[in-house]
């Protein structure tokens, strides 16, 4: 635990160290926590006759809800955030949290159902912190063009959350979700099968080739050859931009096609 007083030395000099400080407690393999952050306001001796001595805990305090912020917007992580609003609102903290988990989950359906939540996080007023609240409605917005709160067919869910797993960089969900939005689409052009029971959907699987659309987009940019690659780690020949890049054009096109 460290105790930081940045009353002293060159003026720049305080400002390095506590980053420096904040960078240590972010990386560092050991537990390193900052508790306080005192200044003596030297400056104010003449007016007043004393140097009063005052915390400057909200750097804390702020640097934390940057972080939080970092994560929500990236990655989707909501955790550091839903933590430091822990005691201000235990029901907003746990829907931030729930979300988070399904959606690092992928799960179609809780993900459809928790985006109601963030519509009604974001249409309502919390009591909370000015930080809190500046930060956290405008980094649940960016999720609206992703995942619109009217509902669509499954395949059109998913298409936009493999999407949004693109962007954000997490190729391999976004790839594994492209391909199950496509057998989805076909569940339901093959006399409106329920899509979500298995044998369904390996039938649907194999009748990829009758859909010639689809099955150019899906044979052209490999699909199934990055999927089982990913998932099951077979080619040694597999080239990672290669597969970055066809997963990007196949989400392309089949927007094209799925919507």
């Amino acid at each position: 635990e460290i105790y930081f007083d940045i009353t002293h030395s060159f003026r720049s000099l305080p400002l390095i160290i506590n980053q420096l400080l904040f960078y240590y407690q972010d990386v560092s393999p050991k537990r390193v926590s900052i508790k306080k952050i005192f200044y003596g306001m030297l400056e104010m001796v003449k007016e007043l006759g004393y140097a009063p001595i005052i915390e400057l805990n909200y750097l804390i305090t702020l640097n934390n809800y940057i972080k939080g912020a970092y994560d929500l917007s990236n990655y989707g992580n909501a955790y550091i955030i839903s933590k430091l609003i822990e005691n201000e609102d235990k029901s907003l903290s746990n829907k931030l949290t729930d979300f988070s988990d399904t959606l690092n989950l992928g799960l179609l359906y809780e993900i459809d159902n928790q985006i109601h939540y963030i519509y009604s996080i974001i249409n309502k007023d919390f009591k909370l912190n000015k930080l809190a609240d500046k930060i956290i409605k405008p980094t649940l917005r960016e999720f609206i063009p992703y995942f619109p709160q009217e509902r669509k067919n499954p395949y059109q869910i998913q298409l936009s959350l493999s999407e949004w797993y693109f962007i954000k960089k997490n190729y391999a969900l976004s790839v594994i979700i492209l391909v199950e939005a496509i057998i989805t689409y076909i569940c339901l052009k093959e006399n409106n099968l329920d899509w979500q029971k298995k044998e369904n959907r390996e039938k649907c699987k194999m009748k990829i080739k009758q859909y010639e659309n689809i099955n150019n987009i899906y044979s052209k940019y490999k699909l199934n050859s990055i999927r089982n690659a990913i998932a099951h780690n077979i080619d040694k020949n597999f080239s990672s931009k290669k597969a970055i890049k066809n997963i990007k054009n196949a989400i392309n096109d089949l927007k094209k096609n799925l919507i």
